[in-house]
């Protein structure tokens, strides 16, 4: 699945849109529903690639000697996670295509290109948070989060 990348600051701030914390909240709800709709798939992803690996080791990756039965079976899984994962790229774009990046789909990492102190940084939300209160930059990751200054954004 596409996700998101550190970026070079140096390139990408003229291609991305930038946010404030008010415009990243905003976005909060729509991709909280989509990565809802996508908690389903991706279990039964997880099911299928345990039933494909579990046919896999006990025949051989190209099932050579199988049965009908458990060929059957595996090629019919083979499609269905073919046709989840279309699904979970499909979900994945529409929330990229709000300007955002998806660090990490299962647990619902999300930044935003933001400024903060005149440098390109990304505001930073994960699942279960009320809200975009977090900040780090482009090479900090998660871990290097810190809360974002509201002083700092007060409209005028």
């Amino acid at each position: 699945m596409r996700m998101g990348n550190p970026a070079d600051p140096r390139t990408v701030e003229a291609t991305v849109r930038l946010f404030t914390p008010a415009e990243a909240n905003a976005l909060v709800p729509a991709i909280e529903t989509v990565l809802r709709r996508m908690d389903p798939k991706l279990a039964r992803e997880r099911e299928i690639d345990d039933l494909l690996g579990d046919l896999e080791s006990y025949w051989g990756p190209d099932l050579t000697g199988a049965g009908d039965e458990d060929a059957a079976a595996h090629a019919r899984l083979a499609g269905e996670r073919a046709s989840l994962h279309a699904s979970l790229e499909a979900d994945l774009e529409e929330i990229l295509s709000n300007g955002v990046e998806v660090k990490d789909v299962r647990m619902g990492l999300v930044d935003f290109y933001a400024k903060i102190g005149g440098s390109l940084a990304y505001l930073c939300w994960q699942r279960g948070e009320p809200r975009v209160a977090h900040w780090h930059s482009l090479d900090g990751g998660f871990a290097a989060r810190k809360t974002i200054d509201p002083k700092a954004w007060a409209e005028p």
